[in-house]
């Protein structure tokens, strides 16, 4: 059984309807099985990919994000900025929707994790601000995607695994990233406001009221400034700032905002459990098949046959993007991730290319593909939340892709923007 026929069989898996998981782990023991490999060495190899300080993050930073939903933290976040001088501006309730979600951002590493949080308050309030529902539930789908991204970026974090190479370098990449693709919405929000017409909430409130939501919001809005302190100091490895952040938002939770008791904590225990879990499952099963991969030589055919493709460095970037895009409408997006990735870094790494850049690059192409049909988990979810059908809901999110696409576009033709940052510690 070659490497070829072991990436076939998954991807048939995968279309039958096996979970992606359990497709790559079967098929990689099934060409242990055919080819005579001790079974127990590669069920080593996988049990052994997910010992990772690197990984042991995520569980963390899922606890964290989970805790603060719960605890009262991201509604004040949301009160906050909305009562701030932004809600006032025309189409205020939007743009306090995209900054919002960058705030949060800093906190959840997870679009999933904005929407399911922030995004049915945002949504609540957009409506009771005169916005349609379709449009309110549309700028709140495109304003998560700054989540998966702005550090503690889980998919940054899963990449920098199978890349091998920092977690906190990758972390970092993310923070410039997320600054564009905040500012890009920030505009074509304010474009279509005003060529919609869309309202401009006026809040009347005191100084003396102004003072007390700052003040109450706070401690909120200080996570992120934390977070992105901590990486960008290079004191903590991203396990130590996982582990502070979970410490500050139980402390949040049940001492600042006292709205964490025992039935919410273990509610939140649970829901980490059962995410953090089915990723480390996913990590593990993919690494089996990386590995099988690589020792087949598949990554090495695929590299000689993109650079025999084209010579060109952006052209190269502009192939792979295709090609993730394209697979990521159809493919969980961490399961793509983890599939491709030692596919297509060789390729990419022998043009040149740094694969910290790569990995911003993957992780926000895949992103793009949460959005987007058939699969469009992130999609999905948002007709879910809001009653409105996903189709309908993707013509409405159609103006918000500009943005994503020049994002993506700036991103790949000034490597700067993810690389500098990590540049300045050395792992």
């Amino acid at each position: 059984m070659t490497g070829l026929e072991t990436l076939l069989l998954v991807l048939i898996l995968i279309f039958l309807g096996v979970p992606v998981a359990y497709s790559m782990m079967g098929a990689s023991l099934l060409y242990g099985l055919v080819n005579g490999l001790p079974m127990g060495s590669m069920i080593m190899r996988a049990a052994n990919s997910v010992d990772s300080a690197t990984l042991l993050a995520i569980p963390a930073f899922i606890f964290a994000a989970t805790l603060m939903n719960l605890g009262g933290v991201t509604t004040r976040i949301f009160d906050y900025v909305c009562k701030s001088r932004i809600g006032g501006w025309k189409g205020g309730l939007a743009q306090v929707n995209v900054v919002a979600s960058l705030i949060f951002s800093g906190m959840s590493g997870a679009a999933l994790a904005d929407i399911g949080g922030l995004g049915k308050v945002e949504i609540k309030a957009m409506q009771d601000g005169g916005y349609t529902t379709e449009d309110a539930a549309a700028v709140t789908m495109t304003s998560s995607i700054i989540g998966p991204i702005f550090p503690p970026s889980i998919p940054l974090l899963l990449y920098a695994v199978v890349a091998q190479v920092s977690g906190l370098q990758m972390l970092m990449a993310g923070i410039v990233p997320g600054l564009v693709i905040t500012l890009l919405l920030i505009a074509q929000v304010a474009y279509i406001a005003r060529k919609r017409d869309w309202p401009t909430t006026i809040f009347d409130m005191t100084p003396q009221a102004k003072r007390r939501a700052f003040l109450g919001a706070l401690p909120a809005l200080l996570m992120p400034v934390f977070l992105v302190v901590g990486l960008v100091s290079g004191w903590y490895s991203p396990i130590e700032l996982a582990c502070l952040t979970v410490a500050y938002a139980f402390f949040l939770s049940v001492v600042v905002y006292r709205e964490m008791g025992w039935r919410r904590f273990t509610a939140a225990v649970g829901e980490t459990v059962t995410s953090a879990s089915s990723i480390l499952f996913l990590a593990a099963s993919a690494s089996l098949f990386a590995w099988v991969i690589t020792f087949e030589g598949v990554a090495g055919l695929v590299s000689d046959y993109m650079v025999g493709i084209t010579d060109n460095r952006y052209l190269l970037m502009a192939l792979v993007v295709l090609v993730l895009l394209v697979w990521g409408m159809v493919l969980d997006m961490l399961a793509a991730l983890l599939i491709f990735t030692p596919i297509l870094l060789p390729s990419v790494v022998a043009m040149g290319v740094d694969p910290i850049q790569f990995g911003v690059v993957v992780c926000f192409t895949l992103i793009i593909g949460l959005y987007t049909p058939p699969v469009g988990v992130c999609l999905f979810l948002g007709s879910q939340i809001t009653g409105v059908p996903a189709m309908r809901l993707f013509r409405v999110m159609t103006p918000y892709y500009l943005p994503i696409i020049l994002a993506l576009m700036v991103i790949i033709a000034v490597p700067a923007i993810t690389t500098y940052l990590p540049s300045l510690i050395v792992n």
